[in-house]
């Protein structure tokens, strides 16, 4: 067996983990979809800096180089979701010293709990005018009539259950 090639597969599967543990995490925060800048450096690896928004701030970090563009990306990307900006951000957002280290330790075990130790976040866009408007006409208003309408409910299913229940004991009758 070729030891060296099953050492680089590992090392390329812990660093894709990495990646997609940056990318859970910066989902989970609800940050802006990240930008790379690449740019060359002088052995011919390639650096990435990645720069995004995180609840009204601009966080932005350089990687370090990597062997082509995908890697110094997801590098980026690593440095970003670790870095102390980010604990930064989320202390000043938090309020004193309640976000930070303690916060994405939350999430990280929100991460770490869900099944295959994969989550992403669940965004439901509002309802168009349109249709809210044409639930109000189909279901009426949702102030004043809603006990008449759960007394009117109650009252329709009370006269169902003693219909079926009348048939019911008609049938065992026979």
């Amino acid at each position: 067996p070729d030891f060296k090639t099953l050492l680089r597969g590992q090392e390329e599967e812990r660093f894709k983990a990495s990646v997609a543990r940056a990318q859970m995490l910066l989902e989970l925060l609800d940050s802006s979809r990240p930008k790379f800048e690449l740019s060359q450096t002088n052995k011919g690896n390639w650096q990435a800096e990645v720069s995004l928004w995180l609840r009204a701030n601009y966080l932005t970090s350089k990687g370090p180089p990597g062997n082509s563009k995908a890697r110094a990306e997801g590098l980026a990307l690593i440095e970003i979701a670790n870095g102390s900006e980010l604990r930064d951000c989320l202390r000043t957002v938090g309020g004193g010293g309640r976000g930070g280290r303690r916060s994405i330790d939350r999430y990280e075990a929100v991460i770490d709990a869900s099944p295959a130790k994969h989550i992403a976040a669940l965004r439901i866009p509002p309802l168009p005018y349109e249709v809210a408007h044409e639930m109000v006409e189909v279901v009426g208003p949702f102030n004043g009539n809603h006990e008449a309408r759960m007394e009117e409910h109650a009252r329709v299913k009370r006269e169902f259950e003693e219909r079926f229940s009348d048939r019911s004991l008609m049938g065992r009758s026979r």
